[in-house]
């Protein structure tokens, strides 16, 4: 065996010591789970009456409410470890309250990082931060009245435009968890948090229709299932 090969086995078995970690049990499962907070988005002018919308700049703090479900993998449901891995892959249908409701969609990534803080043998509390990404989409639909001078009189103009969303961003916050293992290797979690969401639009914002963009602060409540797999 030459030098190279000898380098290359030398370094997959530093690799392998590397990852090397108990036989804990892998979670794999779905969950549910809703969310509320305050949202604050921007929007794009409006080219034919660009004095109905906000003028490119952010609005009064909203209500915000979302709901979805996911897939969900834990890398250490119920075992005495100290750190577990969980990542979260989910659909979430959110609404932004504003004067026009603003209907969204978004598929998020999330990773938890908990630590473990109680164990015994039922339960399992722990603690830890998130990061993740996602992708929205979604629309606004508008209706708005002025008044215009039409002869001989001031009558109201409506008009109609619909703006569009799809944005891009990031996700981060903390999050508080409870697995109840039970027999048959069943795991019930429940989890509780608060997330931040910051997004970027895909579209300029400028437009007709126009664009626009949401940024959201949320809490949250998940519960789900898992299978354990040694």
């Amino acid at each position: 065996m030459n030098k190279t090969w000898k380098l290359i086995a030398i370094a997959f078995a530093l690799l392998c010591l590397a990852f090397q970690r108990p036989a804990y049990s892998l979670g794999l499962g779905a969950y549910i789970n809703s969310s509320g907070g305050k949202a604050w988005h921007q929007s794009g002018r409006l080219l034919v009456a660009d004095y109905h919308g906000l003028k490119n700049r952010y609005m009064k703090a909203s209500g915000s409410v979302a709901y979805g479900a996911g897939l969900m993998v834990d890398s250490d449901p119920d075992s005495n470890g100290i750190f577990n891995y969980r990542l979260n892959i989910g659909y979430d249908r959110a609404n932004v309250l504003a004067a026009n409701r603003i209907d969204l969609n978004r598929v998020n990534f999330i990773n938890t990082f908990g630590f473990r803080l109680f164990r015994n043998e039922t339960i399992k509390l722990w603690l830890g931060p998130q990061l993740g990404i996602n992708y929205w989409w979604g629309k606004e639909s508008r209706v708005t009245h002025d008044m215009i001078f039409v002869w001989p009189s001031p009558s109201p103009l409506p008009i109609s435009f619909q703006r569009k969303y799809q944005m891009f961003g990031g996700v981060g916050g903390i999050a508080f968890g409870t697995n109840v293992n039970l027999a048959g290797g069943v795991t019930l979690s429940v989890e509780a948090g608060c997330r931040g969401y910051l997004a970027r639009s895909l579209k300029p914002l400028e437009g007709n229709p126009p664009s626009g963009k949401v940024n959201a602060v949320e809490g949250y409540l998940s519960f789900g299932i898992l299978g354990r797999v040694n």
